[in-house]
């Protein structure tokens, strides 16, 4: 998501900061061949979550603080816990400081709400994955925002179905704040919502559902 969510928005005129995983640094050497360093307003910085000065330079002087991290962590298998919640323990302070507005971060409608509340998707999916380490660490990180709320910027939680794949669907993404959906998603398509959600301030302090328009 992350990929497409950067390209749409250097097409629409955003600066754009971005911390890439390692594999899209191995895709980035790859792909700056064709040009995509080549974005006057893009500034890519290769480095890991865990590298304090790497994600201060990131931050500093951001409008829009994005995390789609989730996409590109471990299988459970190997996943190590709290990742993410950690990783956003320590940006909080870094963003109160900041010249931020609004902080998103995707989950996935297994997860929490901004309350705490559990859909029924997520219990069932809980029985069958086992209680899946992600899931977990993206309950942790909702709860930490929730309970650290304050008058220094917005936040918005993503929660779009955790089936993501490639392509361009004919139907845009919304909002659904009563109901998941079990259709997949694609990556350009939550790419597209998330931009559009960053400048849409009835979402801001939510954590919605992301689903097929038709399916709210």
């Amino acid at each position: 998501t992350g990929q497409n969510f950067c390209k749409l928005a250097l097409e629409a005129g955003y600066y754009v900061k971005a911390l890439s995983s390692s594999q899209q640094q191995e895709d980035n050497k790859a792909a700056s061949k064709q040009g995509w360093r080549n974005y006057a307003h893009l500034t890519i910085y290769d480095g890991t979550i865990q590298q304090d000065d790497v994600v201060s330079e990131v931050i500093h002087g951001s409008t829009f603080v994005v995390c789609m991290q989730g996409d590109v962590q471990p299988k459970n298998k190997d996943y190590k816990p709290l990742t993410l919640a950690l990783f956003v323990k320590k940006i909080y302070p870094l963003m109160r400081e900041s010249t931020t507005r609004l902080f998103v971060y995707q989950a996935t409608s297994f997860c929490c709400d901004l309350s705490g509340g559990t859909p029924i998707l997520s219990k069932v999916a809980k029985r069958i994955l086992s209680q899946n380490k992600q899931t977990e660490d993206h309950n942790a990180v909702i709860q930490y925002m929730a309970e650290s709320t304050g008058d220094w910027f917005s936040i918005l939680v993503t929660r779009p179905s955790p089936y993501l794949k490639s392509g361009r669907s004919k139907k845009r993404l919304a909002a659904s704040k009563s109901q998941p959906s079990p259709v997949p998603v694609t990556y350009y398509d939550l790419a597209e919502f998330t931009l559009n959600a960053l400048k849409d301030e009835s979402l801001y302090n939510k954590a919605p559902y992301v689903v097929g328009d038709g399916f709210r």
